[in-house]
């Protein structure tokens, strides 16, 4: 547990590596590392929170929750999570799961994929948000399963670069990926600044459109 404490490493930082393993930061913590994986090896689990204001985990390369393993990542009450590419289900037979929420974030200065080659998918609830700066695709290699759902009030999914959702052409190759938006008043939210290259499903409750 890193609580109200500072854990830097020049190298990478991975949780669940040949067995289980946890790490928790709290009340203003930081960990900073090259690169981070949560479930690195396969038959590995890892487990990862973020809470509290000024808790941040900031990886300067890729974060990887998932990766051959099985990977979890939870943000809430206004913590941070900052990488390069961040990747939820990277290789194939792994599995991500991340939820953010309680004015949580997650933030990727390059890409946001859900489902790389394993399993993924991403909440953002109660004003949990996630940007990516690069491209963001929920479900990216062939006949991988990505979803990303989106609930209550200020919570927001935003890519500054392509969106790509159950596509059959460039930038994703996904057979099976779903955005569900929850909008009750002050709706949750997703956007592009950047035009789509592909298509997607979204399904949408209370506005019925």
């Amino acid at each position: 547990m890193v609580w109200g404490s500072v854990w830097s490493s020049t190298g990478n930082l991975i949780v669940g590596d040949y067995g289980s393993g946890t790490v928790a930061i709290t009340n203003g913590g930081l960990v900073s590392d090259n690169s981070g994986f949560v479930g690195e090896k396969s038959g590995s689990v890892g487990n990862f929170t973020v809470g509290g204001l000024g808790s941040v985990w900031s990886s300067t390369g890729n974060l990887i929750v998932g990766d051959k393993g099985s990977g979890t990542l939870a943000v809430s009450n206004r913590g941070a999570v900052n990488g390069s590419n961040i990747v939820i289900g990277n290789q194939i037979g792994a599995s991500g799961t991340v939820t953010v929420g309680g004015a949580g974030s997650l933030s990727a200065s390059g890409n946001l994929i859900v489902g790389n080659s394993g399993g993924g998918s991403l909440a953002l609830t109660g004003g949990g948000t996630a940007i990516s700066n690069g491209g963001t695709a929920i479900g990216y290699g062939a006949g991988v399963s990505g979803a990303a759902t989106v609930a209550g009030a200020g919570s927001k999914l935003t890519s500054h670069g392509a969106w790509a959702s159950a596509s059959t052409g460039a930038p994703a190759r996904s057979q099976s990926a779903t955005v569900v938006l929850f909008f009750p008043p002050m709706a949750a939210t997703v956007s592009a600044t950047a035009r789509s290259r592909s298509t997607g499903r979204a399904a949408l409750d209370d506005l019925g459109h």
